[in-house]
């Protein structure tokens, strides 16, 4: 997208609207980086924290004894810290979402007028 974007803002003449496309470009992809920075976080800790889970799920599920049970109260407050840990990055990945929000939103016409 941003490459295509280069190449056709390369073919303007005026060079306060190449200058401002260029400047458009360079802010768009930033707020591009800093929510996928965000995003990177928080996917590096779900997949470790899914594994965790479904292994005390099969664990378990052959062992559901009070004993089985309680062998697993340290693995449980593993993923519990895990699940705070997630939702923490979550809430930076909506905080940059909702930061960078504005610079993707679409330009709505006025509404009519009332007759």
């Amino acid at each position: 997208y941003f490459a295509e974007w280069e190449k056709q803002a390369s073919t303007i003449q005026d060079p306060d609207l190449k200058e401002a496309a260029n400047e458009r470009r360079t802010r768009l992809a930033k707020a591009i980086e800093d929510v996928s920075a965000a995003m990177a976080a928080a996917r590096a800790e779900i997949a470790p924290f899914v594994t965790k889970i479904q292994d005390v799920q099969t664990y378990l599920s052959n062992d559901l004894t009070p004993a089985g049970i309680e062998s697993v109260e340290g693995k449980s407050k593993e993923v519990s810290k895990g699940a705070k840990s997630i939702g923490d990055e979550l809430d930076d990945v909506v905080e940059a979402l909702e930061e960078h929000a504005p610079e993707f939103k679409t330009a709505k016409p006025p509404p009519p007028p009332a007759k």
